[in-house]
């Protein structure tokens, strides 16, 4: 049950939304509608923001350059990294980091445990 502060509250509070909306409409019905147009125009889309960085995909013939790279970084990571965490590390993208995995997993250059989200690679012993 609300209280008389919270009553009178209420009331200032719709007092002062309603001179708001009044004062809005007077100005908007005084500007020219050019005027009233282009700046909802502005300010109606916001502008598209761009990633700060943005993970190439590496050409086929740097694929096996790719798998060196996960392969010496992960030999400096002896307890062994996730994929995200490795993808992050070495800006890589999905696709390069995915086939790079597969083609290590493969050729036996390295290993990995877990599944799903909890798969850790690591370097092959």
């Amino acid at each position: 049950m609300p209280t008389d502060s919270s009553a009178a509250l209420q009331s200032a509070i719709d007092r002062l939304a309603a001179r708001f909306a009044d004062d809005v409409l007077t100005s908007l019905g005084r500007a020219p509608l050019a005027d009233v147009l282009s700046a909802f125009a502005r300010t109606s889309r916001p502008e598209r923001r761009v990633r700060a960085t943005r993970d190439v995909t590496a050409p086929k013939a740097d694929r096996s350059d790719v798998l060196r790279r996960v392969v010496a970084h992960l030999a400096n990571h002896r307890e062994g990294l996730g994929a995200e965490e490795l993808r992050a590390a070495m800006r890589l993208a999905k696709v390069d980091f995915t086939r790079a995995a597969r083609d290590g997993l493969a050729t036996g250059e390295i290993r990995k445990e877990g599944r799903l989200r909890a798969t850790r690679y690591f370097p092959s012993e």
